[in-house]
């Protein structure tokens, strides 16, 4: 830094911050896209238990009073548990 004149420092300072601030700025984007794709794959996951619990319940319903109302509850979680796998197995 001592070779360099005033002219050529007070030029270098500008320059530095600009390129801190744009390597920051893609660093942040980076890490935010991270975040959303794990964010959705968490909420997919709750999403995907939560059907998975409503299907043990119904059963155990249909199985403490075994009607044709409950029998058809069960059928009704499945189904959804079924289009959710199958969802599942085609989304990349």
């Amino acid at each position: 830094m001592k070779n360099l004149n005033t002219k050529m420092k007070l030029l270098l300072f500008p320059l530095m911050f600009i390129i801190i601030i744009v390597t920051s700025g893609l660093i942040y984007t980076y890490f935010s896209g991270i975040e959303d794709s794990r964010n959705k794959v968490a909420l997919e996951t709750e999403e995907f238990v939560q059907d998975l619990l409503k299907g043990r319940i119904s059963v155990y319903q249909f199985l403490r009073n075994p009607v044709s109302e409950n029998a058809q509850k069960v059928r009704d979680n499945f189904s959804i548990l079924n289009k959710v796998e199958i969802a599942s197995i085609t989304y990349p």
